[in-house]
């Protein structure tokens, strides 16, 4: 007498099936019949993500103190980004369970295709994730550190001239007087749109002034 195992395994092989369960076998039907949403859910997927980095990116773009303390955001994108990730392991699922039934009604380079940009998307909700958590860390810390939007502006102050300070003491006195006239990408600009400001000036003029060469000014 047979076992139950080996009527099932028989049964499997009289069904060409290797899935175990009803809801399993039922999908395998379902993509011989071409009625499996892989395909279009990896591209809801892409649109979710899209829209998702679009959110991240504005949240990145953030400059002023109380908005970034105060990002009323940060559960949406949370929510965002774990809903991204929870398609994607669905579908990586999926794929790698019914990958055959895949193959043979779309074909291996579709499937690769599908896998390599699996991937691709896999690697960049990570990176957008610890991109999220990055900006969450850093102005918690603002508010940790910094009680008020000035505290906060004159520590950047502070920070950005010594940076400025530290490239200045590397340039000659020609290279100096350049960066006062015309500015200088190395040297930290307080405006993209008016590099020539005063205030983008002063560190120059602090700089040449503390070194004692005040005919550079001249």
């Amino acid at each position: 007498m047979s076992t139950y195992l080996e009527r099932l395994n028989k049964k499997k092989k009289e069904n060409n099936s290797t899935y175990d369960t009803y809801l399993d076998r039922q999908e395998a039907q379902n993509i011989r019949n071409g009625k499996d949403t892989l395909f279009s859910d990896y591209q809801n997927l892409i649109n979710s993500h899209n829209s998702t980095i679009q959110d991240t990116q504005k949240y990145s773009d953030v400059k002023d103190y109380n908005s970034g303390i105060n990002y009323g955001n940060r559960d949406s994108l949370h929510n965002s980004i774990n809903t991204d990730y929870n398609n994607y392991q669905n579908i990586s699922d999926r794929l790698k369970k019914f990958r055959n039934e895949y193959v043979n009604m779309y074909g291996e380079d579709n499937v690769k295709t599908l896998e390599e940009g699996l991937s691709s998307i896999g690697n960049n909700i990570h990176n957008v994730s610890s991109g999220i958590e990055n900006l969450n860390n850093y102005w918690d810390s603002v508010k940790k550190n910094f009680k008020t939007e000035d505290d906060w502006k004159n520590y950047q102050y502070q920070q950005n001239k010594e940076k400025d300070y530290s490239v200045l003491s590397s340039m000659t006195d020609d290279e100096i007087i350049d960066a006062l006239r015309y500015g200088n990408d190395k040297l930290y600009r307080y405006s993209n749109e008016d590099n020539n400001s005063t205030a983008y000036q002063s560190n120059i003029v602090d700089y040449i002034k503390e070194k004692g060469s005040n005919h550079l000014l001249n």
